[in-house]
């Protein structure tokens, strides 16, 4: 369970749910318009963790690792890694904590192949989100298994997604 600071009791999806809580920032009190209670929650079965966020006008995005085959937004979905831990990217509306629909799949992209894959941060600019992170895949893509491979056993990424989601550019580079 997730309490806020209101004393309200959010029930977790899974085991491990990665979840943003929203904040008035005169009060410290939970925006209640803001997921469930102020708390959107973003997981399955498995392990989901967050591991950034950003803010680029009503929309929040936030960043971590995938692990489940059942992920979604505030419940299970159709989210599911494709191997290992995959790097996923919300796109929230930062009113309501709902997915924007225009961003992936309702709101929800996805980077990572057959090995761990990682997100570490993310920032806006530029019309663009950018997540960086580390790799260790030879089959990763965007949304499902790709062609973008490690060129040892772990690589460094900065992947770049247009405001619509559609990847732009995924850029690797050795981390040693």
């Amino acid at each position: 369970q997730i309490r806020t600071s209101d004393g309200f009791k959010v029930d977790a999806i899974g085991a491990d749910t990665a979840f943003v809580l929203a904040l008035s920032a005169s009060s410290g009190g939970a925006l209640s318009d803001f997921g469930a209670m102020g708390v959107q929650q973003f997981g399955g079965s498995m392990a989901e963790q967050c591991t950034g966020l950003a803010l680029s006008g009503g929309v929040l995005y936030v960043t971590g690792s995938l692990t489940s085959s059942n992920a979604g937004v505030g419940w299970f979905g159709p989210y599911a890694s494709v191997g290992g831990a995959d790097a996923f990217v919300l796109a929230l509306n930062a009113a309501n904590g709902m997915g924007v629909a225009a961003f992936g799949s309702a709101g929800v992209q996805t980077f990572g192949g057959t090995s761990d894959d990682i997100a570490a941060a993310v920032s806006v600019g530029s019309g663009g989100v950018y997540i960086a992170g580390s790799f260790g895949s030879t089959d990763a893509g965007v949304g499902a298994l790709g062609t973008v491979s490690t060129a040892g056993s772990a690589d460094a990424f900065v992947l770049a997604l247009a405001a619509g989601a559609e990847a732009r550019s995924t850029v690797e580079a050795p981390t040693s």
